[in-house]
């Protein structure tokens, strides 16, 4: 960078004046060159409706047949923690019977009975915990899953059929209202079974 001296206060003032004067120039070119490119893409949309439909993500996870098999097979999974639990908990409650007639009884208890008692009262835990937990995996795992399937096919089924937008306003609060003549949901189900 070069320092100017100036020999007057005039040829200062000139000088600022010049810059200034280029800078807002530059602005104004810019400027119009930005609404020279908002024009063009107002144009370019031009007035052609857009085709819209919205789907029903409820309707499509009570009758996708890949969402059907997935609730299928975690209340398998549910069931056969539930019927595990259920066992363990008929023996606790033998063992709590038995202490409770030692009790009405007046008798002491054998030491292995109150052992047994509270290992099968941790191992419930243990194995409602873990239960829990496996369900829980297992749904986040199958509705991610599920998700990508549906979201891929819904994509592909807004390509073929021309759709600008396809909406899912279940949950998520993206509209609330839309002509019924806008849901796609039985031919995007009917679509994603025969995938």
């Amino acid at each position: 960078m070069k320092l100017v001296k100036f020999n007057s206060l005039d040829g200062m003032n000139r000088l600022n004046f010049t810059n200034v004067f280029m800078r807002v120039f530059q602005l104004r070119i810019s400027l119009f060159a930005l609404f020279l490119l908002i024009c063009l893409f107002l144009v370019s949309c031009g007035d052609k409706p857009l085709k819209t439909g919205y789907i029903d993500i409820n309707q499509i996870n009570k009758e996708y047949k890949l969402a059907v098999q997935y609730n299928k097979y975690i209340k398998g999974i549910e069931e056969t923690a539930s019927l595990e639990l259920i066992a363990i908990k008929k023996e606790i409650q033998i063992l709590e019977d038995t202490i409770r007639g030692f009790n009405r009884n007046g008798k002491t208890i054998d030491q292995d009975i109150l052992q047994k008692f509270y290992k099968l009262q941790k191992h419930f835990e243990f194995q409602q915990n873990a239960s829990r937990k496996e369900i829980e995996d297992s749904v986040k795992v199958y509705t991610e899953r599920l998700n990508i399937e549906i979201n891929k096919h819904v994509y592909e089924y807004a390509q073929k059929n021309g759709y600008d937008y396809v909406y899912s306003p279940a949950g998520t609060g993206t509209f609330m209202y839309a002509d019924s003549n806008l849901n796609i949901t039985k031919k995007v189900v009917y679509y994603l079974n025969s995938r």
